[in-house]
């Protein structure tokens, strides 16, 4: 990961909800109160992913993203029953195979919160705030920065070299 004394990228300030809406910075304060407990964040994006790329890529997407895939990347660091807020442009009915396994949650789930949100760039805008305010984050296809994790997530790297490092002892 980076440093702790490098310098910040402009975009985790914007990102930060400092310069957001009032209603949209209460809305995802709302949501956050009332999951009421440590969560994980997902954000699963199938859509135009899996229609933008090469029918062997657009396959591989499409298995990377779906709940069992997500269930074994939540696994790797949540236990059974934790809460996870997934962010998606998919129904919720789409991971129901996750649900015995951990408390589900979705914008779907918090109309009352989300009464004064309009459109899906203030809805984006709160799922952002609702995602920072996590305890990990889960991200489908890459779609976060490098610098942006390593400020976020320095210990992602950690992850990585453990695996490779167990799995280079497995080849042995």
């Amino acid at each position: 990961g980076s440093p702790p004394t490098s310098p910040k990228p402009v975009n985790v300030l914007l990102r930060s909800g400092l310069f957001y809406a009032p209603p949209i910075k209460a809305a995802a304060a709302a949501i956050r109160a009332r999951i009421g407990a440590d969560y994980a964040s997902v954000h699963v994006r199938r859509s135009d992913k899996l229609t933008a790329c090469a029918p062997e890529e657009c396959k591989s997407r499409d298995m990377l993203t779906r709940p069992d895939a997500i269930g074994t990347a939540l696994r790797l660091w949540f236990p059974p029953g934790f809460h996870v807020y997934i962010g998606s442009t998919e129904k919720p009915a789409f991971f129901d195979a996750l649900r015995p396994h951990y408390t589900l949650h979705f914008a779907e789930d918090y109309g009352a919160e989300l009464r004064a949100i309009s459109n899906n760039y203030a809805l984006y805008a709160v799922e952002t705030l609702v995602f920072f305010g996590s305890v990990g984050t889960v991200e489908t296809l890459g779609y976060t920065a490098s610098w942006f994790k390593d400020a976020c997530f320095p210990a992602s790297q950690l992850r990585s070299q453990e695996q490779a490092n167990s799995a280079h002892g497995r080849a042995k």
